[in-house]
């Protein structure tokens, strides 16, 4: 055991038990402020995190900084197309070199005007020409590994981490009708989360609160009882959440209301399916839009839950689309604010030291999966 190693193959072994056995994590994997440490290094510094949607750096130039992992990035699309990503720190004295978003041709530290181009290399540093062995060709933006999976962009702060789709074949080929890649963000909000950002993801994940905590917003329409997990991926990169809905469910008589996409599978119609990319990417599809949801882990405390809405590009100029984007901004406004509600509840039982870790629902199946990944992730001693 070392100082990092924070949670012991006790705590980890209720987990990593068939479900009809396995116990939830302990209290203290969700309270202990030590533990993040040992979660960023293990988990967050070596996972692919979503961060964006590539149509968001529609033009050259384009960007945005992020704070993500203890880590500042700079994400810019260059003049190949590419989208890149950056440590958004100077190589001269550590400052950032861009904030906020926007659309620039290079950027210029704002301490000493240090200055680089799209690709990160510095091209000019004024007063350096008298300073010996100084050779703007030799400095660069340290890179981040940096990729485009359906037009959701991932970084990885390990430059050895295998690419983000080698997992996800299966779960691309579910999805492929969708056309994720040629959707457009029309509804973007971060809300900021004090709690332990497992506890927000683990909701985020299971279907078994639907009628309870989402009753009236939610669980006429799909009820938890008809809530099921396909997938036993023991040790997988990903797991599933279909909700069926109720019978009694008829599509609102709106005009606000979309047409349905073209060409989906059977199941469109009848369900709404959630996928879950570990540790903190999750996405769901249903006739007329692609929602996604993610954890950013920030720091020690400090996580932001990003909701992002997807559609087709066309169906921007359709009558009434803005009325319709923002109802269902309204609705997530809603169900973020009612799950809020039980996480904050929820980590306040954890820390009180009355809470005995109990057992997991089958309709917890999914947190299940994430639990052994985690585990395996956050053995004692792993390098």
């Amino acid at each position: 055991m070392t100082d990092r190693d924070l949670l012991t193959e006790a705590d980890l072994a209720g987990v990593r038990r068939p479900l009809e056995e396995a116990s939830w994590l302990p209290a203290h994997a969700y309270t202990d402020p030590a533990i993040w440490p040992a979660e960023n290094d293990r988990i967050f510094q070596r996972s692919w995190l979503v961060v964006a949607r590539s149509d968001q750096f529609r033009q050259t130039g384009d960007y945005r900084t992020i704070e993500i992992a203890g880590a500042r990035l700079l994400l810019v699309r260059g003049q190949d197309g590419v989208v890149r990503a950056f440590h958004n720190v100077c190589r001269h004295r550590g400052m950032w070199v861009a904030q906020g978003c926007g659309r620039q041709a290079s950027f210029a530290c704002p301490y000493h005007l240090w200055t680089y181009d799209l690709k990160g290399r510095l091209i000019a540093a004024p007063e350096m020409e008298r300073t010996a062995g100084f050779d703007l060709s030799e400095i660069k933006l340290p890179p981040v590994r940096c990729e485009d999976w359906e037009g959701f962009i991932a970084i990885n702060l390990d430059q050895d981490a295998e690419p983000f789709g080698k997992n996800l074949e299966a779960l691309k080929s579910i999805v492929a009708p969708w056309r994720m890649s040629n959707m457009v963000t029309v509804h973007e909000k971060a809300y900021p989360i004090t709690w332990d950002w497992k506890v927000m993801w683990e909701n985020a994940i299971e279907g078994y609160h639907t009628s309870a905590l989402h009753r009236t917003s939610a669980g006429d329409s799909i009820p938890t009882s008809l809530s099921w997990v396909s997938l036993d991926r023991d040790g997988g990169a990903w797991s599933d959440l279909h909700h069926p809905f109720a019978e009694t469910m008829q599509t609102p008589a709106s005009p606000d209301w979309p047409e349905p996409l073209k060409d989906l599978p059977d199941f469109a119609s009848s369900e709404m399916v959630f996928f879950h990319v570990w540790p903190c990417f999750g996405f769901y599809v249903n006739p007329e839009k692609v929602t996604s949801y993610i954890v950013e882990p920030v720091g020690p405390g400090r996580h932001r839950f990003v909701w992002r809405v997807m559609v087709p590009a066309e169906r921007i100029d359709a009558p009434n689309f803005a009325s319709w984007r923002d109802h269902v901004a309204e609705r997530i406004d809603i169900i973020q604010s009612e799950d809020e509600m039980a996480c904050r509840g929820v980590q306040a039982g954890m820390e009180s030291g009355a809470w005995i870790p109990g057992r997991y629902s089958d309709k917890e199946r999914a947190i299940w999966h994430f639990h052994r990944w985690y585990a395996d992730r956050m053995q004692p001693s792993r390098n």
